[in-house]
């Protein structure tokens, strides 16, 4: 029997176990929606969170359009559980505010593209959806985690920032909680003492009846966030609450400079 060195052995097991662990990783729920397409868009136009829409427009639509295809196709009882489903979803809803935004652009703000968000629908999972539907159905899908909307990017430097990688039932509760330390980070939840009020940013005020409905309430689901002195004054103290306004600003990257001749 030929003579193996035992560091070219290990060698071999560490790379096995590598291999396992990146497919282990990588493995979707059984009959869930493969979103690799997507995923594979977002690494390639967005940064950061923001969006580079000026060399997508340059790009065209259609890789984007096929999956947004392969969507309306889709049958969400085609897989079990709710995170795959919201994760579909949550695709969904990216993927059509992305196109939007390219197929007006230039724009300065979602704003000015008319009907955004209530009237311009594509098909999803077999019925033709607004943005506020794919919304409206996530809040029945998983109305226990109304953390949803701060991983919701809806194309604005004031929500959240867009994702940059495909969520699927892997990653999905990493990209919740992603987003609720992201709102934390950039101070979109603070307590002012002088007023006694606590400014939050549209995203929790429009699901503050659901997260009060939790058994801990808004402080148990998103308390780990915030600093000890604002869950202190969110439990005793009773402030007043403040709906920050929103910068509807486009979150995209700025276009490439012309260079002068």
């Amino acid at each position: 029997m030929p003579f193996v060195h035992p560091r070219t052995t290990l060698l071999a097991l560490t790379v096995l176990l590598s291999l396992l662990g990146l497919r282990s990783a990588r493995a979707l729920e059984p009959g869930e929606m493969n979103p690799a397409p997507f995923d594979n868009l977002l690494k390639k136009y967005v940064a950061d969170g923001k969006v580079d829409y000026s060399r997508w427009k340059t790009a065209g639509t259609g890789e984007l359009d096929a999956y947004l295809d392969s969507l309306g196709a889709y049958d969400l009882n085609n897989v079990m559980g709710k995170e795959p489903k919201a994760a579909v979803l949550m695709n969904a809803y990216h993927a059509w505010v992305i196109h939007q935004i390219v197929e007006h652009y230039p724009v300065q703000s979602v704003n000015d593209i008319p009907g955004f968000f209530d009237k311009n629908t594509r098909k999803i999972a077999g019925k033709e959806r607004t943005l506020n539907d794919l919304e409206a159905a996530l809040v029945e899908l998983i109305p226990h985690e109304p953390e949803f909307a701060l991983a919701l990017s809806n194309g604005t430097l004031g929500g959240p920032k867009m994702v940059e990688e495909a969520l699927n039932s892997e990653n999905f509760m990493k990209r919740m909680n992603q987003g609720m330390k992201d709102a934390a980070a950039q101070k979109r939840v603070r307590y002012d003492s002088k007023t006694n009020e606590m400014h939050l940013p549209p995203q929790i005020v429009k699901y503050l009846p659901q997260y009060e409905a939790l058994p801990n309430g808004f402080v148990g689901k998103f308390g780990p966030n915030l600093t000890l002195s604002d869950v202190m004054a969110w439990s005793t103290k009773h402030p007043k609450i403040v709906e920050d306004p929103m910068d509807w600003s486009l979150n995209g990257l700025p276009p490439p400079t012309k260079s002068l001749k």
